[in-house]
């Protein structure tokens, strides 16, 4: 409000400037809606807030004494429609939102080549770009996602972000399906110890054979699931209270996680950060299995984190990645693959996984053999398409350097060079989450 506030006395007379903002949703004052009633209290307690602390004759004062609906209409505005850091767009701030979207809002400097008009457009700070997804056939809506990594998270979660965030319940086709993000090996076809806890091999589901129950769509993920296979319904309250706190706890981890780099430069916080993740790990893989979004966005923090400390220590000339490690990251990543698969967004899974893709496949070129170097090869050609149609020029040539290594005497001399340092400009083990808007 006060931003506002100083904007319009510095240009009083450009109403059409005003307009614009003001023809952008937000809620009746008089009657919102039921999600949207928190919000307009919010709002008035921050006006009556402004009335009693704002500075006698400054730009806030002014625009207050006009009667207040102003300064309220925009406090609402910008709580429904503002990007992460409270910047308020003409254009994309009207695009609606889906829990699958088939686009996403990019800052512009973040796209050039194809993704770009102009090199003007590649580098101008503030400004954003639409971008598809997906196909998108004529005359189809566009949608995005308001909820960030919260994108990939079960309906539950999706639901909560929104009304507490945006101030709308979601109906889109996505939210009501099955939910698949909310998977949980079924109780009645795997029972737990002491009620709680899965067998090992029903937690990992190495040999694909667990039978798992899901919700019916992102309302009822609260209430009950339905085995595929035996086809019971769980809603005991005991089952349905540890999927809520295991899901609440990783929430938590993850509410204002994406706005960082992924990079936390002090020791004792990254490490203290690494023990939280591997007790969450521990505790979502032990209780909601493999294919619940706890265990694999969990997993996927665990991995980028790992895949750092690979990086460095190749690049400062350290001992070649272990193979127990590097094995274990594997894995990770397929599981990730897996899960975000099973979801069927139209979102390409590049989106969430090309980072840790090209950083496992970093790790295997650096070991020098020529088999590693082919594997590397297969893993970048899973997020090739997704790196040529929405990444830059630097980083196509990444990808391109990587699939070709294995093909190359003069690896150390002259592929890892090209690679070190495109990736110190953008860290490819830092996921794309703060992207989705």
């Amino acid at each position: 409000a006060a931003t506002y506030a100083v904007a319009v006395a510095a240009s009083p007379m450009n109403e059409s400037w005003k307009q614009r903002i003001f023809d952008l949703y937000a809620p009746d004052l008089e009657s919102p809606g039921p999600d949207e009633k928190e919000a307009v209290f919010t709002a008035r307690a921050a006006l009556k807030y402004c009335r009693q602390n704002a500075v006698e004759g400054s730009s806030l004062s002014r625009l207050i004494s006009s009667g207040g609906n102003e300064c309220l209409k925009i406090m609402l505005i910008w709580s429904c429609n503002a990007f992460e850091g409270g910047a308020l767009y003409e254009m994309t701030s009207r695009v609606n939102h889906s829990c699958n979207p088939n686009a996403i809002v990019r800052e512009s400097s973040e796209v050039s080549g194809a993704g770009a008009k102009s090199q003007e457009d590649s580098t101008k700070p503030g400004n954003q770009q639409l971008v598809a997804a997906s196909s998108i056939r004529a005359g189809e809506e566009i949608f995005i996602s308001y909820l960030g990594i919260f994108v990939y998270a079960a309906g539950s979660i999706r639901l909560d972000q929104l009304r507490k965030s945006k101030h709308f319940t979601c109906h889109c086709n996505r939210c009501n399906s099955t939910d698949q993000a909310a998977a949980v090996p079924c109780p009645s076809c795997h029972p737990r110890v002491n009620g709680r806890y899965l067998d090992e091999e029903v937690q990992y589901d190495d040999e694909k054979a667990v039978h798992y129950a899901y919700p019916k769509n992102a309302e009822s993920s609260t209430q009950s699931f339905r085995c595929r296979h035996c086809h019971d319904s769980c809603n005991a309250a005991g089952q349905l209270t540890l999927v809520a706190k295991v899901s609440d706890k990783v929430t938590d981890r993850f509410v204002g996680k994406s706005s960082d780099d992924g990079r936390n430069t002090d020791s004792d916080a990254a490490n203290a950060e690494h023990e939280i993740d591997g007790q969450l790990f521990h505790l979502a893989s032990s209780v909601l299995g493999a294919r619940h979004w706890t265990t694999n966005l969990v997993a996927l923090s665990i991995l980028e984190r790992q895949l750092s400390a690979i990086h460095s220590a190749t690049l400062m000339g350290e001992a070649a990645p272990d193979l127990t490690e590097l094995a274990e990251c594997i894995d990770t990543l397929q599981r990730l693959w897996d899960f975000v698969g099973d979801l069927d967004l139209h979102l390409d899974p590049g989106h969430l996984l090309s980072g840790p893709t090209i950083g496992v496949a970093r790790a295997l070129v650096s070991l020098g053999d020529i088999k590693s170097r082919k594997y590397a090869a297969q893993w970048v050609k899973k997020v090739e398409a997704y790196v040529r149609a929405f990444e830059g020029e630097g980083m196509r040539k990444v990808v391109e350097s990587l699939i070709k290594a294995w093909e190359r005497d003069d690896l150390e001399e002259v592929a890892y060079e090209e690679m070190a340092e495109a990736l110190e400009e953008k860290d490819l083990v830092s996921n794309k989450r703060a992207r989705t808007s």
